[in-house]
């Protein structure tokens, strides 16, 4: 069974009921775990019970994981690759895809392929990541030229920011559905979290503290000793913010 699918998890309050208090002067990891654990805390209390797996464990990994964007309804969390675009779309459609997308290693553009993405706006060249407004508007002219489900399945959605060709890994029946679900409420962004992480076998990971396997699986090798530093330093937060002994 899916987390999505568990009996009356749409009906969880995604609050806590206890809130935790922050200092004005307190340092970032500790704004961001209350921010995190104040939005979402009560349906990440339900998981730890479903899973058993320690409440800061899950609270760290997702501070990590999610960023600190706010959730707005009908627009997840976005990231639009590319690379994955050409995979998707553009391969079939490449005099079109250079007119109007660049990425790394086509058209004399220096880098790896998940470098120095750009669209074409105005007749200008524009760089889009690191702006929700420019990613939405790039997946949008993807949209417009590949279909959505193509624009769907080379975007990141959500605040863990799932890749939308994994929308079977979340029992989805397309990364469009998935994308919407994402956008409808972080419920199902923390569920498809979960699926996601059962999928890969790294369930156990969390409920053993082993942040290194765990960082290994969900951000791949190349990152994964500087990600198991951050959960580390999460955890700690997470654990003292919470008062759990």
């Amino acid at each position: 069974m899916y987390f999505k699918d568990l009996p009356n998890i749409s009906d969880v309050r995604q609050e806590p009921l206890q809130r935790i208090a922050v200092a004005d002067d307190a340092a970032k990891i500790e704004r961001r775990v209350a921010l995190h654990f104040n939005r979402i805390g009560g349906l990440l209390q339900e998981l730890a019970n479903q899973t058993s797996i320690a409440l800061p464990s899950l609270l760290a990994v997702w501070t990590v994981e999610s960023g600190d964007l706010p959730f707005i309804v009908g627009q997840p969390v976005l990231r639009f690759e590319v690379h994955k675009f050409f995979q998707h779309w553009g391969q079939y459609n490449e005099t079109l895809f250079d007119q109007h997308f660049q990425c790394g290693g086509r058209g004399g553009i220096e880098g790896r392929p998940w470098t120095a993405h750009k669209m074409l706006s105005n007749s200008n060249w524009c760089a889009f990541h690191g702006d929700q407004n420019l990613e939405r508007a790039t997946l949008q002219v993807a949209e417009n030229f590949g279909g959505r489900e193509a624009a769907c399945l080379s975007s990141s959605f959500g605040g863990p920011q799932i890749l939308g060709s994994n929308f079977h890994l979340l029992g989805y029946p397309s990364a469009a559905a998935m994308a919407d679900a994402f956008g409808q409420s972080e419920t199902w962004q923390v569920c498809g979290f979960f699926d996601y992480c059962q999928h890969h076998d790294l369930i156990s990971a969390l409920r053993e503290m082993d942040w290194l396997r765990f960082a290994t699986g969900y951000n791949g090798l190349g990152q994964a000793l500087a990600y198991a530093g951050l959960i580390a330093e999460a955890f700690a937060v997470a654990t003292e913010s919470l008062n759990v002994t």
